[in-house]
């Protein structure tokens, strides 16, 4: 269940309920629970994607999706289930997002338009089910962000992280990190 309340804890109403999510996958062994979430700049609406988890036994998936829950309205899928990523960020103005994907970042106006591809990276190596997707960071006006992206065998001695800022549509490199 999602929903808002005033600081004080006062006011708030609920916006929507996992039960009301549709399960891309259609299959009656997982159930559908809202993933992250995240205030739009307007501070009107929430945004949020969903994940499936099995319902017996260990598993989870994302559904890559975008979901806009407005406080006066019904949430609304911007971006439908497979057309989002694992992650979002929305810029600080509100009108592109930024998609961490296992084996790139994806840039999208709001109203997905402009879709492009604006890093690949190789798949990174965890060790478990889980896939890693790098977490990504809007700078000032949001015309430009940052991310760090593990090597793609993180448990090798001499394993490094490279960092990048993406701007215009364009990624590029500006270091690396040491480190496993």
């Amino acid at each position: 269940m999602l929903g808002y309340m005033n600081t004080d804890g006062s006011g708030g109403d609920f916006l929507v309920t996992s039960r009301s999510l549709p399960n891309a996958s259609g299959s009656a062994d997982v159930t559908v629970l809202i993933d992250q979430i995240s205030w739009l700049p307007d501070s009107q609406s929430l945004a949020f994607s969903s994940y499936l988890v099995n319902k017996t036994g260990p598993g989870a998936a994302p559904q890559s999706d975008l979901w806009i829950a407005p406080l006066n309205g019904s949430p609304q899928a911007r971006f439908a289930a497979g057309e989002g990523g694992h992650r979002f960020n929305i810029s600080p103005d509100g009108a592109r997002v930024l998609f961490s994907l296992p084996e790139g970042l994806v840039q999208a106006n709001m109203d997905g338009s402009n879709r492009q591809t604006v890093l690949n990276f190789g798949f990174v190596n965890t060790a478990s089910e889980y896939a890693y997707v790098p977490v990504t960071q809007w700078v000032g006006n949001g015309n430009t962000a940052v991310t760090a992206v593990s090597g793609p065998d993180p448990w090798q001695a001499s394993a490094t992280a490279s960092l990048y800022r993406i701007a215009n549509g364009n990624s590029l490199v500006q270091g690396s990190l040491p480190g496993n």
